[in-house]
């Protein structure tokens, strides 16, 4: 992996934990290699960095504690690229969290097959340590819990209910709601559809993108 390619994965992760803000990456201070404008939510958020297709073929996960997006089994992919953690709304290391998913999955997926999994747990200040990390990308919950039983007991009922009704993508509202409009520096620019038509305002133009926040 190239330096540049590097860093463009350090802000893809940080523009997945933070949809609402908006972020760009220049190269030299002059090439825009990465515009994701603020996104209304998650969905589009990934949307807008992985694609439309694994966007709208998404599961909602909607446990108070863990919520997010998984895979359906219809969908998977040679490596775990498409794994993304954020505790508290920080992002850490998906590694640790990679058993877990793979628990949750395990037996419903081809050998060596992995899921697409975005996760998000929220927990109170004192229920997790952000300090196990010097970099603060790793957290541990205090008491000696562990995530892992929530995380695989979360994605197993999400999974079991698209099984019910037969295994294919979900239709989910979100989901369909999400319209391509145009692409730039690569990426997707998505909006949701409002009354059968997309909603431009949900995707900022250079004037609206001034009155945002971004990194």
């Amino acid at each position: 992996m190239t330096e540049s390619n590097a860093v463009a994965t350090v802000v893809e992760a940080l523009a997945l934990s933070r949809p609402d803000v908006g972020f760009s990456l220049r190269s030299d201070g002059r090439r825009t290699t990465l515009a994701l404008p603020a996104a209304a939510d998650l969905r589009e958020r990934i949307a807008q960095v992985h694609g439309l297709s694994l966007a709208r073929s998404l599961i909602a996960l909607e446990d108070p504690v863990l919520w997010g997006f998984v895979s359906p089994l219809a969908v998977s992919f040679p490596t775990r690229r498409y794994l993304h953690v954020a505790v508290n709304g920080r992002v850490v290391e998906a590694d640790s969290f990679a058993p877990a998913v793979g628990r949750a999955y395990a037996d419903l997926l081809p050998k060596g097959r992995h899921p697409a999994a975005f996760l998000r747990l929220e927990l109170g200040p004192g229920e997790v340590d952000v300090n196990v990390h010097p970099a603060k990308s790793a957290v541990r919950l205090r008491g000696g819990r562990s995530a892992y039983p929530l995380v695989v007991g979360t994605i197993r009922s999400a999974l079991a209910q698209e099984r019910t009704v037969g295994g294919t993508a979900p239709s989910e509202e979100a989901g369909q709601e999400l319209t391509l409009i145009g692409q730039f520096a690569g990426r997707c620019i998505v909006a949701h559809l409002k009354n059968g038509k997309p909603n431009h305002a949900r995707v900022p133009g250079p004037a609206g993108r001034k009155r945002r926040r971004g990194l």
